[in-house]
């Protein structure tokens, strides 16, 4: 079984001057094209370690809706279905969290009253749909498709044309929001250019894309972003595959980055000065590896990612194996406590639904929840029938729509919830 290293240094390099000065890339220079999809399986266990993953989320909410502190966390429900497509688990688990997706649609998209939009909502609603084969025409009652097209800037000569902007709610929409739309409208149909155009102006010179917009685009590295740089590199996979141009070296350029910044142990760092090596930010990196066919680094990254996995050579946590730990801290303080306590419990459910797709996952340009392919519990051993995990506590996250606090230590992550 695969054991997490007990390496001297786990940190990853910083987004220092010196790391990004040894990136050079000429724009000119030929590359191979984003493969979406493309790549071999991580881990000796790959298989099971999702589908395990995918089993323990089941099993910890047995409804579909994930929590944060005890309430409904719909954004953080639509990782739980992607997590469930990857797992094998979609026409089962999947579809019970997409169906209170649907049915709660005005408490994830909109607002009391039903008249405001959330453009990262809907995206990640499209997503979902397409992901799990459901009419994008009638989801709830919207046309998602047509509801995130009016949401574009359309703008002409404004700084932010092609960018999805909410209406009605506060905008916060960043670098998730706009590939999650990217994604979605390029799986179910043609993307409009301008959406490209601008998703492309955020990518800074060194070939990472800034998270936070200010401005007509990026133009200091330090903006440079590693989970909105994975979500952009498969977005323009998507769109490329839907007919877009101009997509291959941008793609390259930000995959290159990626490799720059991935830590000699295989994980990557969130952004934020309290930015630490999270699974989180791991599988979206090596996600966007995977599909790009950096096999070697992908495959380091997931390796890394599964050493923090609970497994069957912890029979103290047999209830909670395949659960997924945020980072070393947590993992550490679970296997040597025995439990996912209280402090630990919200922030075990966010990082299993979110590193499942980094154990050896397609890109979200391909992925699919329409078949099932679900062992007993993933592993060779007792499926998790019941949880030792609280939904009390609460985690540390900046999403496209909102952050909550908590004093679990290094909990800080960029979520691809919206």
């Amino acid at each position: 079984m695969i054991r997490r290293p007990r390496a001297a240094n786990r940190s990853t390099p910083h987004r220092g001057a010196g790391a990004l000065a040894a990136l050079a890339i000429g724009v000119g220079v030929l590359v191979p094209a984003l493969q979406p999809g493309a790549g071999a399986a991580p881990v000796a266990d790959a298989t099971s370690a999702t589908a395990a993953a995918s089993a323990w989320l089941a099993a910890t909410a047995p409804t579909g809706v994930l929590t944060t502190g005890g309430a409904a966390d719909w954004g953080l429900t639509a990782d739980g279905v992607f997590a469930h497509a990857a797992g094998g688990r979609g026409p089962s688990a999947g579809e019970t969290a997409t169906d209170q997706l649907e049915t709660h649609l005005l408490d994830y998209a909109s607002a009391p009253g039903g008249t405001a939009r959330g453009a990262g909502p809907i995206a990640k609603l499209l997503v979902v749909a397409v992901v799990q084969g459901r009419d994008v025409t009638d989801f709830g009652g919207w046309n998602l498709r047509s509801e995130l097209l009016a949401l574009m800037n359309t703008t002409a000569g404004d700084a932010n044309l092609g960018r999805f902007q909410s209406k009605g709610v506060g905008d916060t929409t960043n670098g998730f929001s706009q590939a999650l739309a990217v994604i979605g409208l390029s799986r179910t149909g043609t993307v409009p250019a301008e959406a490209v155009s601008f998703l492309l102006a955020q990518q800074c010179p060194s070939g990472g894309f800034r998270l936070f917009y200010a401005g007509p685009g990026c133009t200091a590295d330090a903006a440079a972003d590693v989970d909105a740089t994975a979500m952009a590199v498969q977005a323009l996979a998507a769109a490329k595959a839907s007919g877009a141009t101009g997509t291959e070296t941008p793609t390259a350029n930000g995959v290159d980055w990626l490799e720059v910044l991935q830590g000699v142990d295989g994980s990557f760092t969130a952004s934020g000065p309290n930015g630490v090596p999270n699974t989180n930010t791991t599988a979206l990196a090596s996600q966007a590896l995977r599909a790009a066919g950096r096999i070697a680094a992908a495959d380091h990254a997931s390796s890394w990612i599964r050493g923090l996995q609970l497994d069957c050579d912890l029979p103290a946590l047999a209830s909670d194996i395949g659960a997924v730990a945020y980072g070393p801290t947590a993992y550490d303080d679970t296997v040597g406590g025995g439990v996912i306590d209280d402090l630990y419990a919200d922030q075990f459910v966010r990082a299993t639904a979110e590193a499942a797709l980094g154990l050896g996952a397609p890109s979200f340009a391909t992925l699919s929840g329409t078949t099932a392919s679900e062992g007993p519990g993933g592993f060779d051993c007792d499926v998790p029938t019941t949880s030792t995990t609280s939904t009390t506590s609460t985690t540390s996250t900046t999403s496209t729509t909102s952050s909550t606090s908590s004093t679990v230590p290094g909990s800080t992550t960029t979520s691809t919830t919206s």
